[in-house]
């Protein structure tokens, strides 16, 4: 038996928002862009893209890589429900997709530190699609929108991060 790999970010995208019913501009957030494979197809069909990458090397990347979409905002901070400056981030040997502000695997090193702002201080009314990949730290993000309520959150869980 072949198995498929469903890609939940991909299903939002196609299934829900490309039908053209929704009567305005489209938005997503992206906290935790990593290497941006999120949020590209997005920015790529004009939506207004904030995306949040706290580890330098990673956001230079981005920057690198999708510095000249207009429609897009990197931002090189992490989210949380505390606003703060100087915050430890881990980063790990291992793999570049478990950094985190939290150091929960035997690998993680503390790599730099970061500073830390909330998704309700964003120019936004409306937002359509939030998604979260911190690593364990997305309740905090999620704490962080006040009263911006996204239309879709998508978010990744696993049990050894909490």
């Amino acid at each position: 038996m072949k198995t498929q790999k469903l890609d939940e970010v991909d299903l939002v995208r196609t299934q829900l928002f490309e039908s053209g019913l929704v009567p305005h501009q489209l938005s997503m957030v992206d906290v935790g862009a990593h290497k941006g494979t999120s949020f590209a197809p997005f920015v790529r069909a004009g939506w207004d893209v904030w995306a949040f990458e706290p580890s330098t090397v990673m956001y230079d990347a981005l920057v690198d890589r999708f510095g000249q979409w207009r429609n897009l905002q990197l931002l090189p901070v992490a989210v949380s429900d505390a606003v703060a400056d100087d915050v430890s981030f881990f980063t790990s040997v291992q793999s570049t997709g478990i950094s985190s502000l939290l150091d929960f695997h035997k690998s993680h090193e503390f790599s730099e530190t970061v500073s830390t702002r909330r998704l309700d201080s964003l120019p936004l009314e409306t937002l359509d699609f939030l998604k979260i990949d911190t690593e364990g730290f997305d309740l905090n993000v999620f704490r962080s929108r006040g009263a911006l309520t996204p239309r879709v959150v998508g978010t990744e869980f696993e049990d050894n991060k909490t």
